[in-house]
């Protein structure tokens, strides 16, 4: 199991103004894996006086699917809030699916390996050899 190739988008929100105390920040990042599944992770920044205090990671497909079987696709060409605005609001929404705990950490391993130390700077698609 491995990364196949990935998009990071950087910085896409902020919570606060940055003159407040403490304000956090959200990155994304796209993972697709040699078996075709494509997943996202959300990186939260929280900061104090603009100094990392603590952070969070949540990881999810990248896919969405309705109750009535359609599919929202995640394209890595596509812009960020495209994909974001896109998203079915829960009601709509398949019931969960449980992740892959090996797939997951697959792509923490990589998130932490290789975007981390940059995950403010935003990539192309980068494919992985």
């Amino acid at each position: 199991m491995h990364v196949v190739k990935y998009k990071n988008y950087g910085c896409t929100f902020s919570g606060d103004d940055e003159a407040n105390e403490f304000q956090n920040k959200f990155y994304w990042s796209f993972f697709e894996l040699n078996n075709g599944v494509v997943y996202v992770l959300h990186f939260i920044e929280l900061l104090k006086e603009k100094k990392q205090i603590d952070y969070d990671i949540e990881i999810s497909y990248a896919d969405s699917e309705l109750k009535c079987g359609k599919v929202i696709k995640y394209n890595f060409n596509q812009d960020f809030f495209d994909w974001f605005n896109a998203l079915p609001p829960v009601k709509d929404s398949a019931p969960l699916v449980s992740l892959d705990e090996k797939e997951i950490k697959c792509v923490k391993n990589f998130f932490y390996e290789k975007i981390l130390d940059s995950v403010a700077k935003e990539t192309d698609v980068i494919s992985v050899s």
